[in-house]
């Protein structure tokens, strides 16, 4: 399973490579999020299989962590963009 794992994480980073050249295809976010699509449904089919040999515990969501990572999220883009827009803006 782990060797499964490894192969497959190798040959993603490769593709990856492969793909995100601007020649053969411009639109790395498209493929960011078919892998994230694919590696949902891989899980949700999975986690379906895996109830049928193990008891696993319920999914739960709690929007404290959430929130931790919205607030922490904006904090730190927003001081990235007033860096960025501090550079780019005329002097006086």
């Amino acid at each position: 399973m782990i060797a499964t794992y490894f192969f497959i994480s190798i040959a993603l980073i490769f593709f990856n490579k492969l793909i995100m050249t601007p020649q053969t295809f411009p639109f790395p976010l498209t493929v960011s999020w078919v892998q994230f699509a694919v590696a949902l449904v891989c899980i949700i089919f999975f986690r379906k299989i895996g109830e049928e040999y193990v008891a696993l515990p319920r999914l739960t969501h709690s929007r404290a962590p959430a929130n931790c990572a919205r607030v922490l999220t904006s904090s730190l883009t927003g001081s990235r963009h007033r860096s960025r827009s501090s550079r780019h803006s005329p002097s006086t």
